[in-house]
């Protein structure tokens, strides 16, 4: 048994009291300043919940020359209050679910010291540079053309716990009242995103979002307020639908549905448009938009950006704004080894399968590195030595919202991973694993394949486990 005293801040700007820990794992209890727990690097048991990541040696860096957002509790929440979405600095680490005190330091209580439930606590969010093309994101009556009246009206609290949600009202029995922007777009795949506040019971109306590129392309979701169901179209008269369409509704908090679609895009101008009351029809997804119908609903943040899926929300005004990519990684020598090596973490994907990304890995050229990927269809950890792939696998979807539980191992009997529990295929490659100076979280240790998520209980040692040690790994 060792004691440590003093206090210490990491790289990532969290204040922790040095921690009992005897080097050959287990649970620890002992609480950091910021609430957590701080954890020996070498483990075999079930650890507790944490908002900071554990490694045998050094400490983590995270880069992002950016603000940023995250849902998590301000900080003089209690959980009665709920979450709401937090403004974080440059360069500051996002830890999703956790009470942000200040700038930098966060806690897993909330302001009367009850503990947030570590199914709340979902972890360091890390993510791809996303850049929102709408202008005046949330200024409704900035930019944004209305049809109608009465004009949007800004007297709601919103996802930020601020009188900053606009109603939108459709009183007209003859037309679609709503508000709209048009915005150039490239050949790509773009997503659409916008908060709408949630609502009890039946409603005599439904919100319609869409997109329209003049009478080319439409993209049309209906948005059921009470139950939150996101309703893609599949006609609407004699036009022809924008291709690659998908709709989702995620349930962001407890006032706020996120609702997203997502689709491939010309190169033109598109019209992207919110109808408080475009139906009466909760689930409608073919026909028209229904002119008489009448209502309100109340919206907030609207996001255009590049990609399959949003992100999180980044703020404009009269240009668009960049938020740049999240850089979390540690260091390799000490807690990894070519030879042999042991990571596991917990990680909550903010999105559904989309394309190959990388979960994490160590990067040395484009013909040697050591990466854990999914495709879409399979977990895949790769031994790339010299334009060679090594892979161990194991068929495993992931969810947007659902967490789950990874373990990876290499050494002297190959190399395997494991996912909840469940064992994948070995590789009974023994080389040495080809690895540069960081692991990096959420990347594929060269900044790329990001994978859009926030990771938590994340652990590196220099030792190889068996099968049995990796099925022990479970949330």
């Amino acid at each position: 048994m060792f004691r440590f005293h003093g206090r210490v801040k990491n790289s990532v700007g969290l204040a922790v009291r040095a921690a009992f820990f005897n080097g050959r794992g287990g649970q620890y209890n002992s609480p950091n300043t910021t609430g957590g727990f701080f954890e020996s690097a070498y483990f075999y048991a079930v650890r507790t919940s944490s908002i900071t990541q554990t490694r045998g040696a050094g400490t983590p860096t995270e880069t992002r020359a950016t603000v940023a957002t995250v849902m998590g509790y301000a900080a003089d929440a209690t959980l009665a209050d709920g979450q709401t979405l937090l403004t974080v600095a440059a360069d500051e680490l996002r830890h999703e679910g956790a009470r942000r005190v200040s700038e930098g330091v966060w806690s897993t209580v909330d302001a009367d010291g009850a503990p947030i439930p570590a199914a709340t606590l979902k972890g360091a969010v890390v993510e791809a540079a996303a850049e929102n093309l709408a202008l005046q994101s949330n200024a409704f009556t900035t930019t944004w053309t209305a049809t109608g009246t009465p004009a949007a009206t800004q007297n709601v609290v919103g996802p930020d716990g601020a009188t900053s949600a606009w109603t939108l009202t459709d009183n007209s029995a003859v037309e679609a009242e709503l508000i709209y922007q048009r915005i150039t777009l490239t050949a790509a795949q773009h997503d659409v995103s916008i908060f709408v506040k949630k609502t009890t019971g039946a409603q005599s109306s439904y919100p319609v979002i869409y997109c329209q590129q003049s009478r080319n392309f439409i993209g049309l979701v209906t948005v059921d307020t009470t139950n939150g169901v996101a309703t893609a179209w599949t006609s609407f008269g004699a036009s022809v639908m924008a291709p690659n369409f998908t709709a989702n509704c995620i349930n962001f908090n407890d006032d706020y549905w996120r609702v997203e679609y997502s689709f491939l895009a010309t190169v033109a101008a598109w019209l992207f448009a919110f109808a408080p009351a475009g139906t009466a029809n909760a689930t409608q997804s073919t026909g028209a938009i229904d002119v008489t119908a009448q209502g309100s609903a109340v919206f907030y943040g609207a996001m255009v950006n590049l990609g399959a899926y949003a992100g999180t929300y980044q703020a404009t005004t009269t240009a668009a704004v960049t938020r740049n990519a999240d850089v979390l990684d540690d260091q390799v020598a000490s807690n990894l080894t070519a030879a042999a090596g042991t990571v596991a973490f917990t990680w909550t994907p903010s999105h559904d399968p989309s394309g190959t990304i990388a979960l994490c890995g160590s990067y040395v050229d484009a013909s040697n590195y050591t990466a854990l990927l999914h495709d879409g269809t399979d977990y895949i950890l790769r031994k790339r030595i010299a334009a060679t792939d090594y892979d161990a696998t194991l068929t495993a979807a992931y969810a947007n919202g659902t967490s789950a539980k990874i373990s990876l191992t290499w050494g002297a009997s190959g190399i395997n991973l494991a996912v909840d529990g469940v064992l994948g295929t070995a590789h009974a490659n023994t080389d040495d694993a080809q690895l540069g100076t960081r692991w990096q979280w959420g990347a594929d240790g060269n900044g790329g394949q990001q994978a859009g998520a926030a990771f938590k209980e994340m652990y590196l040692t220099p030792r190889t486990m068996s099968d049995a040690e990796l099925q022990a790994i479970t949330v």
